[in-house]
């Protein structure tokens, strides 16, 4: 296939230049067809037009003809064009007749609705010409479509789906088809313009330039309502008073639209849809978008756009220049697709409220099915002002240093000592960790003996003055232990072992981003190794890729698979990362990290409840010897037989709130409600 200048794409000229020199000394009416129909599938239709007969050059210019050509298949879209001369076998049934020679002519021409194929004979005529005798092709718009009239022309007619909507997992809509709110004037009814713009860029947030330029629209009228914002259309009652009961001049009313039910509590996971961008438009084209349509810009409506879009139809129509005579093509539009997710908007918003006003991300899944229960990432936006477009006064208000519009669930982060557990795991598998050996270690800092580690050392939140063990190193979150057992499996073992954990891979579901060990690629000295053991280093870990690796506790030391489609089958997405053992002597530690008095997470114990967990604070430094902001997080996994529920929670900036402490309150409170 090639692309020519104004867009068309050639895919097949099935004319042969070899079919010629069957007609001895006389000219050969198949070299004079065969360039013709080549310019013609290069748009060369100057070349084209210089090719013609004499009849049709008195009747149409060479400007005219140009302009008439490019805008019949501007006016069906046409994508491909593909032309093909069905020359007859038969040589003696292949001779001109009286100076004409007429072939068939096979035309396909691919359009957004479907391919329109026809065919119609294409006659050429022998004319005296002072190079000599030539044959010229007797021009017809029938060569364009068979019964486009003189002077007629095509109109393409889309016939859009319904878009699909989202629910979650108990029917709740998400993402529905509903109203919104067309807000404007009626010129006529405006009092004092001046007063009028000032007003409503005040109660709107719309600035003054996109008032005024609305209403200098040519089309518009003293009668004609002018739209110059939108509006969800939860907000009827203040549209009513603020506007039109307010301002003169100043309307609105309901159109269809898309709805967001949730608002900010399921922002992220949404995502939403808007008018197609001119860059968007270029990119989609080919898929049927026009200037007009709307197009998923972020959350799961991008994903899934396709599936929810659906496919649109419509109706090719021959014209008389003024109104439709004949529709020639015809494609039913297919709606989207529904999408009923997994998700518990009960759940979803519970935790959303228990963030409140923090910056951070939850996750929560059901630990033996991989059933993502909720994705919460917080401060959010509406996107139902989103779907609409936000005004310059809105877009103000998120231009802040928390910025509402990130999706922390899709970011990923340093884990901290919620990295324990792999390291643990890891070690356990290779053979380097015994769980009951201890490490008697003084003080809250130390290096290798002997390194060549300058003046760094890792150091340790508590020193209990008694040798150390995996179960005490896990309840006591020491960073210590985990430097020497990251240090003892070495940067191949460690990395490979990571890796089978889904590191450097995407996730079997949309949105995340990849979970890595390294910036660069591998570690650059023991020191990052080191770091590496209890989640510092440059390790990067998805909040939802460090939940799943805690389902390996309940699965048998195997990671379930994650699946956010109600209708999608569940699995195992890594195996055998760990003996079922190894699973059940980690489950154990964990649980005491909330049972045992020295736990970092015995706030989060439910009574009657079995819960393994992992706190961690990952700190952000800018450099070494100045503190830096810390993240807190806390995973807590229910450890009853056949368990439901698994929570991951960050949160930004907990250095002056408790560190991850912090953070474990907030999960307790989720873990109450729904565990007990």
């Amino acid at each position: 296939m090639r692309h020519t200048r104004n867009g068309l794409i050639v895919t097949g000229l099935a004319t042969s230049l070899l079919l010629t020199g069957c007609f001895g000394d006389e000219p050969d009416p198949k070299e004079t067809l065969n360039a013709f129909l080549e310019n013609w599938s290069a748009e060369q239709y100057e070349e084209m037009y210089a090719k013609l007969d004499e009849a049709t050059k008195q009747d149409v210019t060479q400007d005219e003809y140009i302009e008439r050509m490019t805008t019949l298949y501007e006016q069906m879209q046409a994508s491909t064009l593909q032309l093909e001369a069905v020359y007859p076998e038969d040589t003696e049934e292949d001779a001109p007749e009286d100076g004409v020679y007429t072939v068939p002519l096979s035309v396909e021409v691919s359009t957004p609705i479907g391919e329109l194929a026809f065919e119609e004979d294409i006659s050429l005529t022998l004319e005296e010409q002072e190079e000599g005798d030539q044959w010229v092709v007797n021009w017809q718009d029938t060569l364009v479509y068979p019964s486009l009239s003189e002077g007629g022309g095509f109109e393409l007619a889309s016939i859009q789906p319904t878009r699909g909507e989202i629910f979650d997992r108990n029917g709740n809509g998400l993402a529905v088809n509903g109203k919104v709110l067309e807000i404007g004037s009626v010129p006529g009814r405006i009092e004092d313009r001046e007063d009028f713009v000032s007003e409503f860029s005040e109660v709107t947030g719309v600035s003054h330039e996109t008032i005024e330029s609305r209403l200098d629209q040519t089309w518009v009228t003293d009668e004609a309502f002018v739209p110059i914002h939108f509006a969800p259309a939860s907000q009827t009652d203040w549209a009513q008073e603020e506007l039109a009961e307010g301002i003169p001049g100043a309307s609105y009313r309901e159109i269809d639209g898309r709805e967001y039910p949730y608002g900010e509590s399921a922002a992220h996971l949404t995502g939403y849809i808007r008018d197609i961008t001119a860059e968007q438009l270029e990119e989609f084209k080919d898929k049927g978008y026009g200037p007009n349509d709307k197009l998923g810009q972020t959350g799961l409506e991008r994903a899934y756009e396709e599936r929810l879009r659906g496919k649109s139809g419509g109706v090719l129509y021959t014209t008389n220049g003024e109104e439709r005579e004949e529709a020639i093509l015809e494609t039913e539009a297919e709606d989207g697709e529904d999408i009923t997710l997994t998700i518990d908007m009960d759940l979803q918003q519970e935790i959303s409220d228990e963030i409140a006003d923090d910056s951070g991300t939850a996750t929560a899944i059901h630990p033996t099915n991989g059933q993502v229960l909720a994705l919460v990432s917080k401060p959010a936006f509406d996107p139902n002002l989103a779907s609409v477009g936000f005004t310059q006064r809105q877009r103000e208000d998120m231009d802040t240093e928390d910025d509402p519009q990130l999706n922390r669930f899709a970011q990923t982060y340093s884990p901290g000592s919620t990295f324990k557990l792999l390291t643990a795991a890891m070690g356990l598998e290779a053979g380097t960790l015994d769980p009951n050996e201890t490490m008697d270690i003084d003080g809250k800092s130390w290096q290798p003996e002997g390194s060549d580690w300058g003046g760094y050392e890792v150091t340790r939140v508590n020193d209990y003055g008694e040798p150390i063990d995996l179960r005490k190193a896990l309840v006591y979150s020491d960073n210590i232990y985990f430097a020497q057992q990251a240090l003892n499996l070495g940067e191949e073992e460690f990395t490979n072992r990571a890796n089978e954990f889904g590191f450097g891979e995407d996730l079997p579901i949309p949105l995340f981003h990849t979970s890595s060990l390294t910036a660069e690629g591998s570690m650059t000295n023991d020191i990052q190794l080191a770091d590496s053991g209890y989640g510092q280093g440059q390790i990067q870990m998805n909040p939802l890729h460090l939940g799943l690796t805690f389902t390996t506790l309940v699965n048998e030391g195997n990671m379930i698979k994650p699946v956010l489609e109600l209708d999608e089958e569940s699995g195992m997405w890594k195996e055998g990362l760990m003996t079922p053992e190894h699973a059940e002597l980690l489950q154990q530690d964990l649980v005491d990290v909330l049972e045992d008095s020295k736990g970092t997470a015995k706030a989060a114990a439910v009574e009657g409840v079995r819960i393994a967990g992992k706190t961690g604070t990952a700190e952000l430094k800018a450099t070494k010897d100045k503190p830096g902001q810390e993240h807190g997080w806390f995973v807590a996994l229910e450890a009853n037989d056949d368990p439901e529920l698994l929570v991951v929670m960050m949160i930004d900036d907990v250095s002056d709130k408790g560190g991850s402490g912090y953070v474990v309150d907030k999960v307790a409170s989720i873990l109450e409600s729904n565990l007990r």
